[in-house]
């Protein structure tokens, strides 16, 4: 379950950084689109190139849930 997803601003310009903060519980895997896979809880500072990131979270038994961040 995806507890929270969160960026540090809603809007920054391309190549500045910004930190996605996330809480997910029962997971077993956890990734946000084209950054490397993450668990738990925690946070991650990029510098986006996009305009949105998703955030998957999947169980021992492949079932995801997802946040936009």
């Amino acid at each position: 379950m995806i507890n929270s997803f969160t960026a540090s601003a809603l809007s920054v310009s391309s190549g500045s950084p910004v930190t996605f903060t996330y809480n997910i519980s029962g997971d077993s895997y956890d990734y946000i689109d084209m950054i490397a896979g993450h668990g738990g809880s925690g946070s991650v500072t990029i510098n986006p190139r996009r305009p949105d990131y998703t955030l998957y979270s999947m169980n021992q038994y492949g079932d995801n849930g997802s946040g936009i961040g």
